[in-house]
């Protein structure tokens, strides 16, 4: 059974105070939707200091990525795709939507010595 995945909302960013006419309020809507024909949701608990492999289970390759970081411990994810691998810091979510360039794997680094659990969502586009 296929699932629709929907990413809405908006974000917002003026000036809080000072001469405002020269830094212009910023708004702008996200309204992005896709059908699943899988997903995995789950916690990856990162009780190591090595990088952790991602399992995604019966997904071959994920279109929908979204991480957070449960306790506010920086993590190191290294995404890989058919463009490669990409590792970056991060502290709180990550959300990525790809269509072309879905990503086939994922190992995520805790900050040493600090257990660090990280929520998981991955989707497969159908």
């Amino acid at each position: 059974m296929a699932d629709r995945f929907e990413l809405s909302g908006g974000y917002t960013t003026e000036p809080l105070g000072g001469v405002t006419s020269f830094v212009p309020r910023l708004a702008a809507e996200i309204q992005e939707s896709v059908q699943l024909v899988t997903k995995k949701v789950g916690d990856v608990d990162l009780g190591v200091d090595t990088p952790v492999s991602v399992d995604f289970g019966g997904l071959t390759s994920a279109n929908v990525v979204i991480l957070k970081a449960t306790n506010g411990s920086s993590v190191k994810a290294t995404l890989t795709s058919a463009e490669g691998t990409a590792p970056f810091p991060f502290d709180t979510y990550v959300i990525l939507m790809t269509r072309e360039k879905p990503i086939t794997a994922i190992t995520l680094t805790r900050t040493p010595a600090t257990p660090t659990t990280v929520e998981v969502f991955l989707g497969q586009e159908s």
